[in-house]
């Protein structure tokens, strides 16, 4: 447990210490307004853009401070608070969701942590918390969007 903490530290320690401008945006999405944080990198564009979706809980501030930490990172993010009706159910509708992307001919790489449920990235969910499972998808949801969003 102590070496992942670490492990985070020294992460967060390496990456660039660049802070993104952060503001809070309403728009029209069909009869609703939609409100939402961007975040823009620092420097010269363009940047390449990232979409974050929060969890059954709305746009809070873990929410937020991923946006953010993927802006440091070079993206621009808009993190948005979006209708919370239907859960997945985390491993039946994404096994779905990966067969339908391998019938398109899309490359698939899923991963499927079988002992974290909904939240588990959140450090704030004390009880579904995973932070081994965490730190492992950070680092591949990073270098996946380092190698196919960069620009």
């Amino acid at each position: 447990m102590k070496i992942v903490g670490i492990w985070y530290l020294f992460l967060l320690l390496a990456l660039p210490s660049v802070a993104a401008t952060s503001k809070n945006v309403s728009y029209k999405s069909g009869d609703e307004t939609v409100k939402g944080v961007l975040n823009i990198p620092q420097g010269k564009g363009p940047f390449p853009a990232i979409i974050v979706i929060h969890e059954w809980w709305g746009l809070n501030d873990w929410v937020k401070e991923q946006g953010s930490k993927l802006s440091d990172l070079g993206y621009v993010t808009l993190a948005v608070d979006l209708y919370r009706g239907k859960v997945a159910t985390t491993p039946d509708d994404v096994k779905k969701f990966e067969e339908q992307l391998k019938q398109l001919g899309k490359k698939v790489d899923v991963t499927i942590y079988p002992d974290a449920g909904h939240a588990f990235e959140n450090p704030n969910n004390k009880d579904g918390y995973r932070p081994q499972d965490a730190a492992d998808a950070w680092g591949k949801t990073v270098k996946f969007f380092a190698a196919n969003l960069k620009m």
